[in-house]
């Protein structure tokens, strides 16, 4: 019996790992993430955006998204102003921002960008 003890024991520690997991959400996530309100903002509005293009965000999409952002920027002001660049875009993550003067670079074609025609 004392095999089963030990079977039930980790049983029930792995089911205590999965309740605190479910427990999780993309809203807890952001709200760990920054204490800035208008961050938190853009972040909810982006999730709202990928809600509505039928591809919303699980818990580990928006961690690693906000892994991303964080490799892209360090202060607040800009990590909105990328999130803001993905929702106006309708993109399902974060890239650097982009300029408007476009660095001298030529702009892509629908074709180089992967559109159909």
């Amino acid at each position: 019996t004392s095999i089963n003890n030990t079977f039930n024991n980790i049983y029930k520690e792995k089911n205590k790992e999965k309740k605190k997991k479910k427990s999780e959400t993309v809203n807890s996530v952001i709200a760990e993430y920054t204490e800035s309100k208008d961050l938190q903002d853009a972040l909810h509005d982006f999730a709202d955006m990928r809600t509505k293009v039928k591809k919303p965000l699980t818990v580990r999409a928006m961690k690693l998204s906000l892994n991303e952002l964080d490799k892209l920027a360090v202060d607040d002001v800009t990590k909105i102003a990328i999130v803001n660049q993905s929702i106006v875009h309708s993109w399902l993550t974060f890239y650097k921002l982009q300029n408007n003067n476009n660095g001298g670079q030529r702009q892509l074609t629908r074709k180089e960008m992967g559109y159909a025609f």
